[in-house]
């Protein structure tokens, strides 16, 4: 949107207002076709996003999706990992009775 004080479909003129946000462009961040988040720039006036603007834009929001995706089945390999271990204890131990 290159002007949202004039855009009927921004719903929130009052807060772009207040923040003085003027342009808003939006990408989503996807993984997999499942869209995990959402990363805009924001301008203080008015301003029509170049395809190139909008290319580095797309690009970052693709590698964030990807580093969040990644941190978060990290994440999950690692209490994996910890339920595993706990089970093994848990497994000695009743053996150990």
């Amino acid at each position: 949107m290159p002007d949202v004080s004039g855009d009927r479909d921004y719903i929130y003129p009052e807060l772009a207002r207040k923040e003085g946000i003027v342009s808003i462009f939006a990408v989503p961040m996807m993984v997999k076709e499942k869209i995990i988040g959402v990363l805009s720039s924001n301008t203080e006036k008015s301003h029509e996003f170049t395809k190139e603007e909008i290319k580095v834009l797309q690009s970052i929001a693709h590698q964030a999706a990807v580093t969040i995706e990644n941190t978060r089945l990290n994440e999950e390999i690692l209490r994996a990992k910890e339920d595993i271990k706990t089970r093994k204890i848990f497994s000695r131990a009743k053996g150990i009775l």
